[in-house]
């Protein structure tokens, strides 16, 4: 047999056994399992549209978290640091409770620098003096002008430092000495100073 009969002979062949296979069987409907009715209180299954430039708001609540007594009563207290800074520097006092956050302002004696303050009865507080003053000035460098010159840059610096009075009572952690404000019930004994 040669090659051109081989191949009307293999194409009857193929289209015989296309002839002889079954087409692919319909898949049977599955029944669906009825529902069974819903007796509870119904609502509008409308979604309802959120503004989000308006605020939500979630109505009024008011919480009784009982009686609140806030301390009123202070010691009238003077800090004090020995005098190691430059003529023209300038102190503060800063610290955690309320009279020490915004920062005290040292005034410059012949003891040191002091600061006063009334400080609330039964608050602790870590406290530390803070200076500044001018450090002179520093070269930054040359800056490329338009016109191909040159310029030097000169920077102001302000030297600061962060020091605990060895007056008053200290402690030491991770980030260094300072002083500590005990908190006290009573005033009695003080005598206008830090709690020992």
């Amino acid at each position: 047999m040669t090659t051109s009969a081989r191949f009307p002979f293999a194409a009857t062949v193929v289209l015989a056994l296309l002839a002889g296979c079954p087409g692919p069987k319909p898949t049977p409907p599955v029944e669906e399992e009825a529902e069974e009715p819903f007796d509870g209180e119904t609502m509008s299954s409308v979604i309802p549209r959120v503004d989000p430039d308006s605020p939500f708001d979630a109505g009024v609540f008011v919480i009784d978290a009982g009686r609140v007594e806030v301390e009123t009563r202070c010691c009238a207290t003077t800090f004090s640091i020995s005098d190691q800074e430059p003529a023209d520097a300038t102190g503060v006092l800063v610290g955690e409770s309320s009279a020490l956050r915004p920062g005290l302002p040292l005034r410059r004696t012949d003891a040191g620098w002091t600061a006063s303050a009334c400080v609330t009865l039964n608050t602790s507080s870590f406290y530390r003096y803070r200076f500044e003053w001018d450090g002179g000035t520093r070269d930054a460098g040359e800056v490329d002008l338009p016109d191909g010159g040159v310029e030097i840059s000169i920077v102001p610096v302000t030297i600061v430092s962060e020091r605990a009075s060895d007056r008053e009572p200290s402690v030491s952690d991770a980030t260094g000495q300072q002083n500590y404000y005990r908190a006290v019930s009573a005033c009695d004994g003080l005598d206008g100073g830090v709690p020992p």
